[in-house]
C-alpha cells in the first residue's frame, strides 16, 4: 500500500480496476520528506519467491571454490527476465509485496479471500536480496543505487491468487533549472 498526498491509503494494486490502475500510473509523483520520487517501473515476478541462499564452499585439492546455490541463481535469472533491460543510473527507491502460495490450512470458507500476512520462513530480507540482485544491471546499473525502501511486506496469496513478487521502482526526481 502506498500513502498518497492526502494521508489516506489506496487499496492494494490487485484490488484496483483497470481505470484506477491507469489513474495511479498517471499520478507518478510520491513525496517522502523533502525528496520527490517519480514512479519509474512496476515489475511482477511470477512464481513462488525464493530467498537468497547462503554462499557455499567446495574444496578440490588445495583450492576452495565459493559458489551461489543453483536455486538462487535460477530465481535471480527469472527476476532478470521479468525486467526490461533499460537500467537507470539515478538513485532508486523500492517498494515490494512478496506473495507466497497460500497453504491449504488457510483455504477454509471462514478464512479471508484477500492477502494474509505471512509471518513464517523465509525471512523477508533474504527474499528482497534475491530480487534486488536479479534486477541488478536491468532495472538499475547497480543495487548500490537503492537508497530508500518504502513498504516491503510478505503475504500469502488471495484464495484464487498466484504466488508472485510485485516491485515498484521509483527514481529521484531531478530538479529542473529555470532560466536557460
Amino acid at each position: 500500500m502506498m500513502v498518497t498526498g492526502g494521508g489516506h491509503h489506496s487499496p492494494h494494486p490487485n484490488q484496483l480496476t483497470k481505470e484506477c490502475q491507469a489513474k495511479l500510473v498517471r499520478k507518478t509523483m510520491i513525496t517522502q520528506g523533502c525528496m520527490d520520487w517519480k514512479h519509474f517501473r512496476r515489475v511482477i515476478v511470477s512464481g513462488q519467491p525464493v530467498p537468497k541462499g547462503r554462499p557455499r564452499f567446495s574444496k578440490r585439492g588445495r583450492y576452495v571454490k565459493l559458489y551461489t546455490p543453483e536455486k538462487t541463481v535460477t530465481y535471480e535469472r527469472r527476476v532478470a527476465l521479468s525486467c526490461p533491460n533499460r537500467p537507470t543510473d539515478l538513485p532508486v527507491r523500492v517498494e515490494m509485496s512478496v506473495i507466497f502460495k497460500r497453504p491449504q490450512r488457510l483455504n477454509r470458507k471462514k478464512d479471508p479471500d484477500g492477502l494474509i500476512p505471512h509471518t513464517g520462513k523465509p525471512d523477508l530480507d533474504n527474499v528482497i536480496k534475491s530480487i534486488l540482485d536479479g534486477m541488478n544491471g536491468r532495472t538499475y546499473k547497480d543495487d548500490s543505487q537503492v537508497c530508500s525502501f518504502g513498504e516491503c511486506a510478505k503475504y500469502y496469496s488471495e484464495k484464487d491468487g498466484k504466488p508472485r513478487v510485485e516491485v515498484d521502482i521509483f527514481i529521484l526526481q531531478q530538479p529542473t533549472t529555470k532560466g536557460k
